[in-house]
């Protein structure tokens, strides 16, 4: 109802991911129609952080090992695009459940992932990075390949508010 009434409204799944999931377990069908009849208003995110902003300030959803960071996120972001891109069963820890993928089609998941980023933000290009250039200037991490197989990887950190593709 909230995407109904406010028109312009337009929602992440950071952190939001296994509810998502859990809710599929009793009506896979309203979820997935959910994501086809919202696609155009709907960003992919995570709340994963490597370093808290300050020295005061914990970090959200820190890495279990800080040195494994970048394997932690690349698990996440993995399980996180094969539940939505593909129908894919796979175990869901955090709901002790397994969960069918919502397979939704390439279109749909750029939105997801990069088009609608890209119209809300305002970017008219985004800058064109590699994945490696992406990482060592820390504005976020994609896995490669996935944007040789045809899909537009972003990522972006709202602390330094650049938009960085996955690889070119």
């Amino acid at each position: 109802k909230f995407l109904d009434t406010y028109h312009n409204a337009t929602i992440d799944l950071a952190a939001r991911m296994t509810q998502v999931q859990y809710q599929a377990k009793t009506d896979y069908a309203k979820v997935r129609q959910f994501f086809m009849n919202y696609q155009d208003r709907i960003l992919y995110g995570s709340d994963l952080t490597k370093n808290p902003l300050s020295d005061t300030q914990r970090a959200q959803n820190p890495p279990i090992d800080a040195g494994q960071f970048s394997t932690e996120a690349d698990a996440f972001w993995r399980s996180d695009w094969t539940y939505l891109a593909t129908g894919n069963i796979q175990r869901i820890d955090a709901i002790k459940a397994d969960v069918r993928g919502l397979a939704l089609p390439k279109r749909v998941i750029d939105k997801i992932y990069y088009l609608n980023a890209r119209r809300v933000f305002g970017l008219d290009k985004v800058a064109g990075v590699s994945h490696n250039q992406a990482r060592q200037l820390g504005y976020g991490y994609a896995p490669t390949g996935l944007a040789a197989r045809g899909y537009a990887v972003v990522s972006i950190n709202a602390n330094r508010g650049l938009i960085a593709g996955g690889e070119h």
